[in-house]
């Protein structure tokens, strides 16, 4: 949907389709998913390379890393977390496995498991933290 007029994606949501999912939100919260689905999206070939690998400076997400996500994930990254059915509580086994999920949540957080969006790094940045977590041990 990127680069679709938001109204008409509000109009696609409250379909009969969606509207089990949608039925309750605001017609503002429909606007705003809707937005995001027109605007919001990025470009992964910013981030993740062929066969899912990153395409930044590891070096570079070292820094980034532990100056901002090895509090709340462990300098192994294998705190535990809270994330989708499925996941291993490894930030290596999710940018391995699931690198376009992983590049999702630094990029918008994760309100239900208190993971901040980390929006405000360039995209150098984000693809050399998801390199460097590619590098963490991806065991449980």
């Amino acid at each position: 949907m990127k680069g679709q007029d938001p109204q008409s994606i509000v109009e696609s949501l409250v379909s009969e389709t969606h509207r089990p999912i949608t039925a309750p939100l605001s017609q503002e919260q429909l606007l705003a998913l809707a937005k995001f689905l027109s605007f919001g999206q990025h470009d992964m070939s910013k981030f993740i390379g062929p066969e899912g690998r990153a395409v930044g400076n590891p070096l570079r997400g070292k820094d980034i890393f532990e100056g901002t996500c090895q509090r709340c994930h462990g300098a192994d990254g294998k705190a535990p977390i809270y994330g989708e059915e499925g996941d291993k509580p490894s930030l290596g086994w999710l940018a391995r496995n699931r690198p376009e999920q992983a590049v999702h949540k630094i990029r918008n957080g994760v309100p239900q498991a208190d993971m901040l969006s980390l929006r405000f790094l360039d995209p150098k940045s984000l693809s050399g933290l998801l390199a460097y977590l590619q590098t963490l041990d991806q065991s449980q």
